[in-house]
């Protein structure tokens, strides 16, 4: 009877560790990585302590902006771990602070480029970036036709994410340059900058 469980045991032993060879070999789902997740983000920003200019040919004007009211929508994609571009749409309304009750708005279409270090705590993620946004800008005025040119900045930000949400934060400066070519060959320049805070989320995919 021995001899016999020994020969059953000889003739399986292959068997069976070729059965464990192939479960040890199975594909395994690949872990997404959230450093390469792409990021749909909204966001609301207020602008604060900044100037204006208008330059044409009458004399030059300058002077203090009341707060800026906004808010935007970016999307961006990792391109490697540590940068991402993308593009982001932003609406803003504001006035200078000359005792007139009037607020002027502005449309931006960027390119928005974006460098970024993360730190890991378990199962959140710290993520400290520098961004800096470059476009398009249409100024819709009151009193005048629309005036077009091009914006530019550099933002610094926290993002904490959670998952596939990430709440931020970002504080920088903003820079609006816009003129309108007038019949008569003369033109008029409109130039702001400003500080800048936002405050948004963003969704991971």
């Amino acid at each position: 009877m021995k001899y016999i469980v020994v020969v059953l045991a000889l003739i399986m032993l292959p068997s069976f560790a070729s059965a464990q060879r192939g479960r040890d070999w199975q594909p395994r789902p690949e872990r997404r990585d959230d450093d390469l997740a792409a990021r749909l983000s909204g966001y609301f920003g207020v602008g604060f302590a900044g100037d204006a200019r208008l330059r044409g040919r009458g004399p030059n004007l300058r002077g203090r902006l009341a707060p800026t009211l906004g808010f935007g929508l970016r999307f961006e994609k990792p391109i490697v771990r540590f940068l991402a571009i993308g593009g982001l749409f932003e609406f803003n309304s504001y006035n200078v602070d000359d005792g007139r009750d009037r607020r002027d708005s502005s449309m931006d279409i960027d390119v928005w480029v974006k460098g970024r270090y993360s730190l890991r705590a378990g199962n959140l993620r710290l993520v400290a970036y520098g961004g800096v946004p470059l476009g398009a800008t249409v100024l819709f005025a009151e009193d005048t036709d629309n005036l077009r040119g091009f914006n530019t900045g550099l933002l610094a930000g926290l993002e904490l994410v959670f998952g596939r949400f990430a709440p931020f934060l970002e504080i920088g400066w903003r820079h609006h340059w816009v003129r309108r070519k007038f019949d008569f060959g003369d033109d008029a320049k409109f130039i702001s900058n400003q500080a800048r805070i936002n405050f948004g989320a963003s969704i991971l995919f």
